[in-house]
């Protein structure tokens, strides 16, 4: 006897307990699939935001046009004021 079941199960039981299993489990593997899918689309989503931020331009180089144009060329010649 390897599983303490009482052998007065009827056929009824067990066709409850594995149609119960069988839409139990992708239930429960769909919704922790689902749970780290929507982490990684939000961790994705944060990024993006962030990334917006850090490409703006400096507000002085929109503020004074020259003071950009001099300060590459300074980087392009390697000169410092």
């Amino acid at each position: 006897m390897a599983l303490p079941i009482e052998k007065t199960m009827s056929t009824w039981s067990w066709l409850a307990i594995g149609t119960t299993a069988f839409l139990g489990v992708p239930v429960v593997v769909g919704l922790g699939l689902s749970r780290i899918l929507g982490q990684i689309s939000q961790e994705v989503t944060d990024l993006l935001e962030n990334e917006e931020w850090s490409g703006a331009p400096l507000t002085r180089a929109l503020e004074d046009p020259e003071a950009l144009r001099i300060s590459a060329s300074r980087r392009l010649t390697n000169r410092s004021a």
